[in-house]
Formats: C-alpha cells, structure tokens, sequence
C-alpha cells in the first residue's frame, strides 16, 4: 500500500517522490524473505505517510526557501537508499539468517528516516511561519528599533570600497568547514549547542566564520551574527552583542518576533539592562517561544566572531556560556571564535566536568597540521596570484614563508598585487622570496618581516628625523583612534599637512585601506605587530604617549565650541523643528565631532600627566556646556556619560607590585604614594603615571608596616617589624641617618607632626615614642616612654596644633597623651569589645574617631572623653583603617569586608 501511494502520486515533488520510491522499493524486497515482516510495513507506511504531509504542506505554496529543505530531505533519503542498497548487494539468505543483524538495520534505518523527515517537516514549518511582511511589521515597531543593536556588526556590511567579507578561497578549509556543518546539522558524534573556533592572530578565523555564515544562510540556519572589531566602537561595545542576535533572531522568526514585542512593550528599559539581564529577556524568553510551537529538531545557529576584539567580553561570556552549557535555549547553536586568551578561555572552560553534549566543543586552529594548512595555503596564492606567471619554485617559497598563517598570504597578495604599482608586482616577489628564515623562528618572526618590509618601503630613507616621525604618527593615529578617521581629520589631529596623510595611506595598501573616506587597518594583527616594541623596533607605537598626544588635540579643538554653535535662531524650537537643522549642524565639523565623541577615550588611556589634567581642568570649567549643547545635536548625549565615566576611570588606578603592601601614605601636594612592603622595600609611586619612581629605599630587615611623608615633602619615616625607625630622603632614596632604635618589638604605625619637628612611633611591645626633629641625631628619643597600654599599640596620630597624641591598643582602649609632659590626658577610653586598629584626630581636635576589629567605628569627645552617640555600624567585619575628612563633617572607613 505505502509503494503504491507513493507511485500513484503523481503531482508529488519529483526528487521526493523519486527518493521514497526507491527506499519503498527496497524495504519491500527485504520484506519479501524476512520473517519478521511487521517491521518492513511499518517503515514503508511511515515514509509514506510522512512524504505525504510534506507534499500537502509544499501545496500550499512553494517558496525557493522550502525548496532548499524538501531538496535536502532529498538528497538525505537518497544517502539511505544507497545503504540499503549495499545491503541488498550482500547475500539476502545470509542477511535473514542474521535476524539479530538485520533487526538492528531496520531500527537503524526507521530512525534515520524519521529524523530526516522531522528535521524537513521543521524546517518547512518554521519557514512558512516566516511570513516576511508580518515581521516587517513587527520590526517597524518602536521598541524593535530602539534597540540598541549594531547593523556594522551584521556578517553581511560593506567592508570598504563595496566589498562584503570575503569567506575561504574555494577548495579551502574544507574539513574544517565539514566539520562544523556537521555540527550544525548534528551529525558530528557529539551533539552540542557550542562550538569554539580559537586559533592565535593570521590563522583565518573571521575568513572560515565568514564562509559558515555563507552556507548556513543558503540553508536557512543563519538565525544571527556578530563580527566584533577593536576598530568600530559598536562593533567592540560588549552591551550591543545580545540585542544585535535579539533584533537579527526577530528577522529571522515571526514567533521570536511576536515575544520580544511584547516584552518590550510591557518595559522598553529592558535593553539597557546589564548582560545577565538581557540575556534572559531578550533571547531565552522569546526562543522558548519558539521551542515551545514544537520545533525541535530545527536548529538555527548565531555566529559570534572575534570575541577577543571586544571590550569587557567577559561580562557577556559569564551569562552566554552557562546558558549554552545548560541548554536554556535548546536547538539554538552558537558558534564562537577568538584567539586563545586567558579571559575567554577561562569561560569557555567548564570549571567542573559536564556531561558531553553540554560541553562547547572546541577546534585549536593553531594546531591543525602545516602540511594541511599549507596546503590550503597553495591553492589560496595560486587563485589570488594566477596571470602574473610567478616561478613555481618562487610560490612555493612564499607558500612555506606563510607557515600556518594565512594573515601572511593575504597581506602577501595585496603587497604583491598593489593596484598603484602592477609594474613592481615581480620585484616585490623577488623580494618576499629573497626573505630570510630562522629555523627557530617564532611564531610572528615571518609576518614581523613582512609588515617591516612593507613599512620601511612605505616611509622613504631620505627623510629627516621630523618627516619620519611625521609618518610613524600618521600611522599611530590609525592605530589608536576611538573610530576609523578620515585623511582630513588626521591631518587636523596632527597638524599635519593632508597630503602627507593622503600619500601615507598610499604607501600602505597592503595593511590598510580606505572606505567611504575612512581609513581601516586589513587585519588586528597589524595593530599587535606596531603596538609591541619587540616586534616593530624603530616602528613602535607607546600607546600611551599616543593616546596623550591625541588627548591634547582633543582638548584643544574643543576650544573651538561656543554657545549656540549650530546658530539656531530660537532656544523655544525644538531641534526637530528648526529650518535647515542638518545643514546648521555642518557647523560641528568632522574634527569636532570626533573631538567631542571620544577625548574621554584618549584620557583614560593616556599617561595622566598634569599638564593634560590642567586642560582637562580648563575645559570642564570653560567649556563643558557648550559641548553637551554640541552633542544634543548631534543626538549623541549617551557618549556624554561614557566620556564622563572614562574621566573618572582616570582617578582610578590599580598598580601591580611584587609584595604584599602593608601601608601607604600620600604625598600633601597629591603628587607621590609612598608604600611600605612585606618584602621589607618602601616604594614611590608617580600618581600621574602609575609608575614606580626609579628611586631604590631599601634598609629594613623585615616587613615595612608603616609609612609617612613630612609636610614638605622631602623626607619619609618607616616603622618595620625590625623594631627601628628610619628616615628616608624622597629625592635620593637614601637614609637620613641611623636608624631610631629603641623599641623592643615590631614597629605598628609612625606619624610626622604637622611642623615637620616630631616623629612618633606606637609598637607591639606596648609604648608610644616620640623622637626629636633633629633627623641626623642618632638615639633622639624625646624623654621617656609613654607607657599605659597593656597590649600591642597598633595605631598613633598627632593632633593638628601638634601638642597631643593619641594611640589605639589590641588592650581595646584608646588613649590621649600630653607631648609636653608625656603623661595621659585623663583615662582610657573605652567602649569596644576588640583590638582598636586605627585611631585619628579631628583638623579642630575637639573629637577622636577610632575603628576595631568589633566590626564597629567610634567617636570620641577630646573635651570629656565620652564617647559621642551609638558606634556607628556597618562593617561586617573588622575595620582596620579611619579617617576625619578635612572639614570634619565625614568620615572614612576600610574594612576586611572588603568595603569602604
């Protein structure tokens, strides 16, 4: 019955009906000698019936895109006919004989037929549920395109001069390509939902993503894409990548569509959510949406390339991986690609072992064979570089200088190939091929030599030391700019002539190239190379210095807004509706705006020194408002804050060093830290910089706990656990005299007074000393002891007017001591119920504040020594340091808690 169906329907789409044919024929064979014939009419009568449903959905109307499924279903049910088919050609006597066997192929074949058919009846669903002018529709809605999405990052964009990204050469990468549409289609022998393609810089990731991206959108399995680029700021803004995958996944489906309507709707604020948030809200919702019509066995997959191009990846891998691992959003594949980078390796590398299928499956392009590569490579250059009758023997020298890097071989054709310069296309080979190569090369050396090439053709002997730099600037500046810029621009940015700009660019189309007037680098690589010293040499690029160059310029051309700068004739119009607005804001020119958008981004990488902070001073006071005035217009009030936010990353520095740091002390006039190590070393610290100032203090035998500068400046004083005192000069690093001994135990804290004439110094073996202003004495202790404490002294402090100290004590108490006399003023105070770790005046000295290790912060009255009001609480655990602000009205506090 099942063959005579098939054979009678003679309207049925011929490859279909041909392929069930031909598999009913087969099965009715085997049924004919098989005992067990049950088995046989069941899988005829599923074939048919399920060919039939597909055939009345195809009627219903037949697009080109249902017909790429029904010829995949096809080709599928032909693969399993022709493994009938060699069954068939084995003895059939024997094949029942072994029923085992032979039960255990028609399984096999039952499943593979129904997974196939499942798979087209999805697929077919799915794609008449695309109904294209609904979700247009859909799209059109406002809070679809308030999205914060970036349409650069789509795989399909312009790359320059009308060109899409190019995918693999033809012949390439083919089993690496196979190997991830079998993934896809989940024919690989492990079915994930991620994959990793890591492979270090010049390997080919992006060119194979792009090639993926081809193949997945000819089979309708492209559900989103985006390309990361260090050089497009949406394209490295790690907050665009789940509302990028979010709008693109609502193109792709009418019900994902629907869902994230609705949710937008009902909170439009939800786009801006941090990645943890977004991520639930705008992909896993709206794609149990679509789970939930019951495509299962359809699985789209989201290409995300160049993970190591955007910034702070970190936050959206933290919520993306868990969420693949965990199948929060089954059938939805993710293919990921990066460098092998600690910070995403971390992520991408299960902290605990998972069962298989919820593992990211990983491929290390690096360490795919050279034999295979360049392999690849061969064909790659003999497509690219065919007509130029290139020597054999020279082709293959230029295939074996590109190693495993095919970053290599492409920046090879387009130095060879130079448009401008046919003529020299031989002499540049000869040259390439002439290129010598160290058996011990690293991984770089070669693609090094070739961009130094390129460079030292690009900058021309004959220039002076000035012209040189001028070029090597020009450079730079591509390298380190916020956004791509124009020749114009630059030239403006540097003070440069725009020709010389214009003939640099020239020189250089082998690593660059120009699109709609902006000026690109080919490849991230590049960028590494000239950014790291080692590798460029006399072509370094200081990023630093770079970006503090382009932090003047910023600044200074800011100098140029002014009130209404647009000339709009009235405040009482709204921008909307003022006459001619675009031709007005022609006013804002292109290096004014690219000033106003990204000064911020320079500062916060550039070396902070105070000549910039003065500018930055003068221009927050002078002209601040007239640049959130140019950026209203220019709608871009959002990049106020990030410019505001990098401002204040400038005031936030962390600073490596090589020991624990027990103590720190900042200079008054705010320009030196001073820091005191366990190694027993004190260091100074360039607050500008964050460099260390290359002086060497070094003498205590033991862990420095604490640290101290003088009024003025010019000396430091130490205490350690060596039982000393010392003093330091901050020019030279050296030590003022010996050391101030005397204490019988470690020294826990020191304090200069105010005049710079006094020192004291609190220890674990219970006393305070106060030493004399003379540095050089040696044993300048001043009287006797102040004793009274009956436990470690972990804290001392003068009072402003320097005629009082006061101390705190693991004996709980803090206590007041008379400079002049030496005696305690009054007695203890007393209140906490543990170790008092930091005490400090007040600038008036009329009030004491103190932290303890009961979790609980405490202020006193100098007058009574009563406490003042309830302990203030808070803390969770100790609280190791205090401090008055200098109007008294504040106070300050650290703790183990981890809080201030």
């Amino acid at each position: 019955m099942a063959l005579k169906l098939v054979r009678e329907s003679a309207d049925w789409f011929g490859p279909l009906k041909a392929a069930a044919g031909g598999l009913c024929e087969c099965i009715r064979i085997y049924r004919q000698v098989a005992d067990n014939k049950d088995n046989f009419d069941k899988l005829a009568a599923d074939i048919a019936e399920r060919a039939n449903i597909l055939e009345q959905e195809r009627k219903k109307g037949m697009s080109s895109d249902m017909q790429i499924h029904f010829d995949q279903l096809s080709k599928k049910l032909d693969d399993i006919h022709a493994q009938v088919l060699k069954k068939q050609d084995q003895h059939i006597a024997l094949q029942v004989v072994q029923g085992d066997q032979n039960n255990k192929d028609i399984d096999s074949f039952f499943k593979e037929v129904q997974d196939a058919y499942e798979k087209c009846k999805d697929q077919v669903l799915f794609t008449i549920g695309r109904d294209t002018k609904k979700i247009a529709n859909l799209l059109e809605d406002h809070t679809i395109q308030n999205m914060p999405y970036s349409q650069k990052a789509f795989h399909y964009v312009d790359v320059g001069n009308g060109h899409s990204r190019e995918g693999c050469t033809p012949g390439t990468r083919q089993k690496i390509l196979k190997d991830i549409e079998e993934w896809v289609d989940g024919t690989s022998p492990v079915d994930t939902l991620g994959y990793w393609l890591c492979g270090m810089a010049g390997t080919g990731k992006s060119t194979i993503a792009q090639s993926v991206c081809n193949t997945m959108e000819n089979k309708n399995l492209l559900a989103a894409t985006f390309f990361c680029s260090r050089q497009i700021p949406e394209c490295r803004d790690h907050s665009k990548i789940i509302p990028t995958v979010a709008y693109q996944m609502a193109q792709f489906s009418l019900t994902f569509a629907k869902e994230l309507v609705t949710i937008l709707q009902a909170d439009s604020t939800k786009v801006s959510r941090p990645p943890s948030e977004q991520l639930d809200i705008l992909l896993v919702k709206p794609w149990r949406k679509v789970i939930s019509t019951g495509m299962h066995s359809y699985t789209p997959v989201v290409i995300i390339d160049a993970l190591d191009e955007c910034e702070s990846i970190e936050s959206v891998l933290s919520v993306l991986i868990p969420a693949i691992q965990t199948h929060k959003m089954p059938g939805l594949k993710f293919l990921l690609t990066s460098r092998p980078e600690n910070h995403i390796y971390r992520h991408l590398n299960a902290p605990k072992p998972l069962p298989a299928e919820s593992q990211v499956q990983k491929m290390y392009l690096h360490n795919v064979k050279e034999s295979l590569v360049q392999a690849d490579i061969a064909m790659y250059l003999s497509y690219k570089l065919q007509g130029l009758h290139i020597a054999q023997l020279d082709i293959e020298k230029l295939i074996k200088s590109s190693g495993k890097l095919f970053i290599y071989a492409a920046t090879l054709v387009k130095y060879i190939c130079d448009p401008d310069f046919p003529d020299l296309a031989s002499s540049k080979v000869q040259e390439m091929t002439s290129m010598g190569s160290s058996p011990d090369k690293n991984q770089t050396q070669d693609l090094d030599e070739l961009y130094s090439t390129i460079l030292k053709n690009a900058i021309p002997e004959r220039l002076t030391p000035g012209q040189r730099k001028d070029y090597l600037s020009i450079i730079h500046t591509i390298i380190t700019a916020g956004r791509p810029l124009t020749c114009s621009v630059i030239s403006e940015l540097l003070g440069i002539q725009q020709k010389l700009v214009e003939a640099t660019i020239s020189q250089m189309q082998s690593v660059l190239y120009v699109s709609e007037q902006l000026i690109y680098t080919f490849h991230a690589s590049f960028a590494d190379y000239i950014v790291t010293e080692d590798r460029s040499g006399g072509m370094y690029c200081n990023e630093i210095e770079q970006h503090t160059l382009l932090s003047h310029a910023t600044l200074n051309h800011m100098n140029n807004l002014r009130f209404n700068i647009c000339d709009l004739p009235s405040s009482f119009l709204a921008d909307k509706d003022v006459p001619d607005i675009e031709g007005r804001l022609k006013n804002i020119s292109d290096i004014l705006d690219y000033a106003c958008t990204f000064w911020g981004y320079h500062i916060a990488r550039g070396n902070g020194n105070q000549t910039l902070m003065k500018g930055l001073e003068n221009f927050l006071e002078n002209k601040s408002v007239f640049w959130i005035e140019a950026m209203n217009l220019m709608k871009k009030l959002p990049v106020c804050q990030e410019n505001i936010d990098y401002v204040l990353q400038v005031s936030i520095h962390t600073w490596e060093t090589t020991s624990e740091i027990n103590s720190i002390n900042l200079s008054c006039d705010g320009k030196t830290l001073v820091s005191g190590d366990d190694d027993g070393n004190i260091k100074l610290w360039n607050l500008f910089s964050g460099k260390e100032v290359d002086i060497s203090i070094e003498g205590h035998d033991g862990p420095v706990y604490s640290v101290a500068f003088s009024e003025d400046g010019k000396r430091i004083v130490s205490g350690s656990s060596d039982k000393t005192v010392r003093l330091w000069d901050t020019s030279t690093g050296d030590q003022i005299g010996d050391p101030l001994q005397g204490h019988d135990d470690s020294v826990n804290s020191v304090a200069f007074s105010a005049d710079g004439t006094r020192i004291v110094s609190g220890s674990n073996d219970r006393t305070i000393r106060l030493w004399h202003k003379d540095y050089t004495a040696t044993g300048a202790q001043i009287g006797d002891p102040l004793q009274g404490h009956d436990d470690d002294v972990n804290s001392v402090a003068f009072s402003a007017d320097g005629t009082r100290i006061v101390s705190g004590s693991d004996d709980k108490t803090i206590r007041v001591w008379d400079i002049a006399t030496g005696g305690q003023i009054g007695g203890p105070l007393q209140g906490h119920d543990d170790y008092v770790n930091s005490v400090a005046f007040s600038a008036d000295g009329t009030r004491i504040v103190s932290g303890s290790s009961d979790n609980t912060i405490r202020l006193w009255d100098t007058a009574t020594g009563g406490q003042i009001g309830d302990p203030l609480q808070g803390h969770d655990y100790w609280v190791r340091s205090v401090a008055f602000s200098a109007d008294g009205t504040r106070i300050v506090s650290g703790s183990s808690d981890s809080t201030i």
